[in-house]
């Protein structure tokens, strides 16, 4: 099971009192009633799980921008070796990667 499965899971748990997402090809075991202030916060919980996830990686990505400025700043000045550029400019290169495109 993914980690998104795990966190869905555990939601549709927490606040819908389904016990699994997975089909299991009963209409008894598929299909649930669900009072809509349950789908609203388990709404609100899959919101709030992604918006603290874009925030743990804005954060990690700041870190990296951070790294990747002083250490050209440094090359600037003819205090960082060809090497230390190289592997700010790679860490900024992985961390861009991870990050969806846009359009």
């Amino acid at each position: 099971m993914t980690q998104l499965d795990s966190l869905l899971t555990g939601i549709a748990r927490k606040h819908l009192g389904i016990p699994t997402l997975e089909t299991r090809r009963s209409d008894r075991l598929d299909f649930h009633d669900v009072a809509v202030w349950s789908v609203r916060d388990a709404l609100q919980a899959a919101y709030d799980a992604g918006a603290q996830a874009a925030d743990h990686r804005a954060t990690e990505l700041a870190a990296v921008l951070e790294h990747v400025r002083a250490t050209l700043k440094l090359r600037h000045l003819d205090e960082a070796s060809d090497d230390e550029v190289e592997e700010a400019l790679s860490m900024a290169d992985t961390a861009m990667a991870s990050v969806p495109s846009v359009g």
